[in-house]
């Protein structure tokens, strides 16, 4: 699809807590109360770790670590499936490049 696309029309990369606000405000009436609990809840952890700097390869890796050092290995892997569904949107939407 990349090919198809004007060389003048880029790819924002947006926060990795702007990309996950975008995608709650998407699924606020498409969840149940308690999904947007947990959205809510790992947008801290967003804030925390990455403030509003745009999300890279690199910060995966420890974001991943750091959660997991943080936080029960289930809900830990659980807020990253969250996290990658977001992410998969995100990357439909062009407001990032890369998962």
């Amino acid at each position: 699809m990349a090919s198809y696309k004007p060389e003048n029309q880029q790819v924002r990369n947006h926060s990795a807590v702007g990309v996950f606000q975008k995608f709650i405000t998407f699924k606020k009436k498409r969840v149940r109360t308690r999904t947007l609990e947990k959205y809510y809840g790992l947008v801290t952890w967003l804030e925390e770790f990455y403030g509003r700097r745009p999300a890279n390869a690199d910060d995966a890796e420890d974001f991943i670590q750091w959660l997991l050092e943080n936080l029960e290995p289930v809900t830990a892997k659980e807020r990253l499936g969250l996290l990658s569904a977001a992410w998969t949107w995100g990357i439909q939407k062009e407001l990032v490049s890369e998962n």
